[in-house]
């Protein structure tokens, strides 16, 4: 089907599309030529005079053929990098507010494979949509001058094909719009369980994911399957009335010629035309499945493209007369306009999409030039959101926000924002280096100022201890790092920036009481001259400001507890304190030296979590150990790899045996079918053409119709067969992939990127489609096809059979492994570049607010463009191989066919072939080779076959440190590890560890030593230490996310090494640092932790979660969707739901990794209070840098150097940070 808005796109590669139908339109007078010049041959017996013009036909159109192959593709490429340009421009002009809105999963489907989908229709189906039309009316400019019976004929009947294409078209359009959503919501929802596995391993939810998935992907099968059957009726109507018409002519000419009404040359021109003459419109029928998908992913794409950008709010048309160029910072120091304060917001509301109640409502305030004001009250009143605003990434709906005199969208929004620097409160990292994320803060920056605003911001302690230093990989958004480490690269990239203005949110989050104060002296430094805006719970920060603002019920009023004299007071102690330092400093030098020495191979054993993760990601662990000696065994190029693979892939079919035989079967029939029509038609006027009686006739007319009707049913049927055998075993596939991936989630996929996974789950998945539909069945047949084809031939004499199977062989495997030899290197990194693309763009969208803070809309254009390219690179030669195939093969087939021609013509005049079969030997041999059609790429698509089930199967190996299942005890063991302290006589305690060592490779740092703790029923017990120390991988061992190579750790008697891992998350129930919610809504996502909760339950846990009249006042209450990793919720509110999920779980022991952070410190003492009431009963860890925490606490422990020391009494009850 014809789509409007992509015939405009492919209007601009005309010359492309052009070249590819001129060359159309020559391959079809070449095989006018050729088809004139064969039946000229059997005519006459003879090949004299034709062996040179045939030769050149042959070699023409050979070379025709291929070259309109690449230039389609080269049309379609240049095409699909131009759609994702402006998808990827247009998506940053959106901003975050509304890719995050949107499904990550759904945006990568839509901008890769959707994107990629319109491959087919632009180099396959377009062009034959008009070949379709041209190449018949080529074809019958030369029929109707030499038959206009016949001409008539072909006229009527090739017109019903493209009619009941546009009929069945109607109703596979709807069906086509149904398996677009339908994979991109499947696609979605693989991206929600890969982010969220952690999640629903602590809920004890990841195994029943396998059925969901197995569900989603059988769904997804049955639309696909429906969609075809749809393409395949069609492509049935086409065939039928194609073969009938062919055999239709065959008959009328063979009727004719027995009559008198013909002659012989004509009508076996005539019948050598018929077939070429509807070859272009079956191939629009094969073609059609094509126009479906292009135009169903086409309906995404342009829609994403027609998103409008929201206009400024409360900006008028007058006022863009005035709009600020650049050459005026509101915030320089002199030069700016004198206003009152450079910064103000004037009677500004906002409303959050899909919400009746203002999120801000008439803000007023401002902001003096040079000024540090705090931001603060209850989470979720919309603190961050003033943040968005002036960052320009949503607009206000009323009300001005003036910079500098003018209003905020005066500014181009480029200019606006190099003026500011923002640290969001959950900042991006990038998976890079440490000094490449910095970096992103100031491009042009020197490694000095680079390495002083580390310095600065606490970056510098914890990679002085990193054997890369500031070239260690973080892995995705700093997965490698603890949250106190993440959050101090991203300050350090706000320091580096070094703007006149200062956005913090929640900057002091996951910091110990030492890196915060650090940050404070140096968010002292470096606020001077400059203006400070920090949205912050901490007392202690509010100490640094001038002025402290509260947001309430959408209102703005100014704290009355702060004054800027107190401000001078303490900068005045500061400078004195600092003063003193540095004089103690000096003093001390010399000794500190001495003793960094004897320490410094005991730092480097207690190294941090972001050292551990380096190496993990590095190849010390996952590991060198076993991962070099696996992946030589499994991921490597070597014979031996290859067949595991290969067997492996085998394997995947064996439950399918009885339909892959069937396919295998249906396959054969359908070439079988053709051969038989064409060697029957060519014997039917050979035979007419000696006047025999006509009864004589009538088993060849029979026999006509029957093997045109066999190849079009035949053909419907094998079609349908073998995909649904394919997309059965993707289904089984992606089942068994999720099963094998999930023990190894979350330490063992940690190196590898969500973009990287999704590939992986999405597009290599897809891609072991082609090893049935392309590397299988194809050989098979082809090779079933050469034995009959052979011993046909051989029957009337053996050197036709040797000549057709050198000639086949040659087709069939010389052509493929000379394709296979060059384009291996091609299809290997074929996967490879695909991830790439989703990789880019996953970072791109879910790293965008921090991308335009920075002002890197253009570099990260600039890098998914260059991916974009790279794949095109890559399709290109493809393209390339597939046109050089297509070419030879044409040229093997005509070359074979003359041969043989040239020996029956020999034989005729020998008197050893009886003239009537003469037409029907280059007959056979031209049909038969319809099964090598496919051949040239079946090497190519196992070379892609291969390199996505490496990249699957290496992905799921076990790796060390990583817990999949409890090891069984040895013979004579007890079963569990020995316990040090195993006197019986006290009671055990609910958990407790001895000696335990953790250390994240083979020879690494050891991250926890001879570590100790019991912890008993219902006590209550603080863990702290310095951010980096090793609390959330002491968190990760005991929920068996990790296993530990020393020590024993009991659980309720249990040594958990011995017991199923999912049992022993059972008895925890946890909210991890940076707890993940899943694209849902509220209550399935309180859900996660009991199935089975009533709705009081539900309610229960939110009120003490401090959650449920925030609920309430939402439209949708509970059944409101919290939008991708809860997106549609501020930090606090996250944090609350997260709280409430745990408290829903009726677990034992509950363990809480600074769980309220991002609380007000109201709100984080009422949910703390009602929490350990509701907890009285249960034992709780709570891993915590906040002061406030420990008055609630039985037991303070500190963890140093990898073990654990307790306080020797309770700490005073004091705000802050410890």
């Amino acid at each position: 089907m014809l789509d409007k808005r992509l015939a405009r796109e492919a209007w601009t590669v005309k010359g492309y599309l052009g070249s590819t139908l001129i060359l159309g339109g020559l391959v079809a007078v070449l095989s006018v030529l050729q088809a004139r010049y064969l039946a000229v041959a059997v005519s006459r017996v003879s090949l004299r005079g034709l062996l040179v013009p045939v030769l050149a036909v042959v070699v023409l159109k050979a070379a025709a053929q291929g070259a309109g192959i690449v230039l389609a593709h080269e049309g379609a490429a240049a095409i699909k990098e131009r759609l994702r340009k402006r998808l990827a421009a247009h998506l940053f002009e959106l901003g975050p507010v509304f890719v995050q809105g949107e499904r990550s999963g759904e945006i990568l489907n839509t901008w890769v494979d959707g994107v990629e989908a319109l491959e087919e229709y632009f180099a396959r189906y377009l062009p034959q949509l008009v070949l379709a039309v041209l190449i018949p009316a080529i074809i019958l400019f030369f029929v109707f001058p030499a038959d206009w019976t016949s001409a008539l004929i072909l006229l009527i009947t090739a017109p019903l094909i493209p009619l009941f294409m546009v009929l069945i078209g109607k109703l596979a359009e709807k069906k086509a719009l149904v398996h677009w959503r339908e994979m991109s919501r499947m696609s979605a929802h693989f991206l929600d369980i890969l982010q969220g596995l952690s999640t629903l391993k602590m809920f004890g939810r990841s195994e029943s994911q396998s059925r969901v998935i197995g569900r989603v992907s059988d769904n997804f099968r049955r639309t696909t399957l429906e969609v075809l059957r749809v393409a395949f009726l069609s492509a049935l109507v086409l065939e039928l009335l194609a073969t009938l018409s062919t055999a239709l002519v065959a008959v009328a000419l063979g009727l004719r010629l027995l009559a008198g009404g013909i002659s012989f040359t004509t009508a076996l021109f005539l019948l050598l035309l018929a077939p070429e003459l509807y070859q272009p419109l079956r191939a629009l029928g094969t073609q059609f499945h094509a126009s479906l998908s292009g135009v169903s992913a086409a309906n995404r794409v342009f829609a994403l493209l027609a998103v409008q950008v929201p206009e400024p709010g409360g900006f008028s048309a007058a006022s863009a007369e005035t709009r600020n160029t650049g050459d005026l910072s509101p915030f320089a120091s002199s030069g700016a306009r004198e206003t009152g304060g450079s910064l103000s917001f004037e009677k500004v509301s906002y409303t959050y999409p899909g919400r009746s109640k203002p999120c801000l409502q008439g803000v007023s305030f401002s902001l003096e030039r040079g000024e540090r004001v705090a931001l603060t009250g209850q989470s979720g009143v919309g603190k961050s959101t003033v943040l968005r605003l002036l960052m320009g990434f949503t607009e206000p709906d009323r009300g001005v926000i003036t910079a500098g005199g003018l209003p905020l969208p005066a500014w181009s929004k480029e200019e606006w924002r190099r003026q500011v620097a923002y640290v969001p409160q959950h900042p991006h990292l990038f998976a890079a280096s440490i000094y490449e994320n910095i970096r992103l803060g100031r491009r042009d920056a020197s490694r000095a100022e680079l390495l002083e605003a580390a310095k600065k911001a606490g970056v510098e302690e914890f990679v002085s201890l990193l054997p890369d230093g500031y070239e260690t990989q973080i892995g995705e958004k700093g997965t490698r790092l603890s949250g106190g480490q993440a959050q101090r690269l991203a300050i350090a990239r706000a320091f580096l920036k070094d703007a006149p203005l200062l956005l913090l949110d929640e900057p002091f989050t996951g910091l110990d009481a030492a890196n915060e104060e650090r940050l404070y002296r140096s968010l002292e430094s470096l606020s001077r001259g400059r203006t400070v805006l920090v949205v912050t719970h901490g007392e202690n920060a509010l100490a640094w400001v001038d002025r402290v603002l509260v947001l309430e019920e959408g209102l703005m009023r100014e704290s009355a507890e702060k004054r800027v004299t107190e401000r001078a007071e303490r900068e005045a102690e500061r400078e004195s304190e600092e003063g003193e330092r540095r004089t103690e400093e000096e003093e001390k030098r010399p000794e500190r030296v001495a003793t960094r020495a004897v320490e410094a191979g005991r730092e480097r054993e207690n190294d941090t979590e972001a050292a551990n993760g380096h190496r993990e990601g590095n190849g010390s662990g996952n590991g060198q150990r076993n991962g070099n000696r696996k992946r030589h065994r499994t991921g490597g190029s070597g014979g031996e790899t290859e067949m595991g693979h290969i067997l492996w892939l085998f394997r995947q079919l064996a439950p399918y045996k009885g339909r892959v035989f069937l396919a295998l079967l249906l396959g054969t029939l359908t070439i079988a079918s053709h051969i038989g029509l064409m060697t029957t038609s060519a014997y039917l006027i050979s035979r007419a053409a000696e006047h025999p009686p006509i009864l004589d006739l009538m088993v060849a007319i029979v026999g006509v119709r029957f093997f045109g009707l066999l190849r079009a049913v035949s053909r419907y049927f094998e079609r349908y067969v073998s995909h649904d055998v394919t997309f059965r075993i993707l289904s089984n596939i992606r089942v068994a992939f999720y099963r094998a991936l999930e023990p190894l989630a979350p330490a063992g996929v940690s190196s590898f990127a969500s973009g990287d996974l999704f590939g992986r789950i999405g597009a290599d998945i897809e891609a072991l489609q082609y090893f049935f539909l392309r590397v299988f069945s194809p050989p098979v047949v082809a090779f079933i096809i050469l034995i009959g084809s052979s011993l046909f031939l051989v029957r009337f004499n053996p050197l036709y059979g040797l000549v057709f199977a050198l000639f086949y062989l040659a087709g069939g495997i010389g052509i493929p492994w000379l394709i296979k030899t060059v384009g291996r290197r091609t299809q290997r990194e074929m996967p490879k570049a695909r991830a790439g693309l989703y990789l880019g763009l996953l970072d791109s969208v879910q790293g965008m607010a921090d991308i335009l803070a920075f002002g890197l809309i253009a570099e990260r254009l600039r890098d998914l463009a260059d991916r974009s390219r790279k794949l095109g690179r890559l399709q290109r030669r493809e393209a390339l191989l597939e046109g050089l195939a297509a070419a030879l093969t044409g040229l093997t087939m005509n070359l074979g066919m003359w041969l043989v021609l040239i020996l029956a013509v020999r034989d005729v005049i020998d008197g050893r072939l009886a003239g009537v079969f003469l037409a029907a030997m280059p007959l056979a041999v031209s049909s038969s080779f319809e099964a090598l059609l496919p051949m040239p790429l079946v090497f190519p698509n196992l070379e892609q076959s291969l390199g996505a089930t490496q990249r699957l199967r290496e992905l799921i190996e076990p790796r060390f440190g990583v817990c999949v299942t409890p090891v069984p005890a040895a013979k004579g063991e007890s079963g569990h590890r020995t316990h040090p302290r195993e006197s019986g006589q006290a009671p055990a305690a609910l958990l407790s560890i001895r000696n335990l060592s953790f250390r994240y490779s083979p020879g690494g740092p050891w991250v926890l030593r001879g570590l100790d703790l019991d912890l008993e029923r219902g006590e209550r017990v603080a863990l702290t230490g310095a951010s980096g120390a090793g609390k959330s991988t002491l968190v990760n061992i005991l929920l068996r996310f990790r296993d530990y190579e020393t020590g024993s750790v009991r659980l309720q008697g249990e040594e958990i090494g011995r017991v199923v891992p999912d049992e022993v998350r059972r008895r925890f129930s946890v909210v991890a640092q940076n707890a993940y919610l899943f694209n849902a809504t509220l209550r399935e996502n309180l859900l996660l932790a009991k199935v089975e909760a009533t709705e009081d339950e539900l309610i229960g846990a939110a009120r003490s979660a401090k959650l449920h009249e925030f609920i309430m006042s939402l439209p949708d209450g509970y059944d409101t969707l919290v939008g991708e990793g809860g997106f549609r919720l501020s930090g606090g509110q996250r944090q609350r739901l997260a709280l409430a999920r745990a408290l829903l779980k009726d677990a034992p022991i509950l363990i809480l990794d600074e769980a309220t952070a991002g609380l007000d410190p109201e709100t984080e003492d009422d949910v703390i209070s009602d929490l350990l009431a509701l907890c009285r009963d249960r034992t709780v860890l709570f891993v915590t840098h906040h002061r406030s925490v420990l008055s609630h606490m039985d037991r303070i422990l500190t963890l140093r150097g990898g073990r654990l020391s307790e306080a020797p009494g309770l700490l005073p009850a004091a705000t802050g940070v410890l």
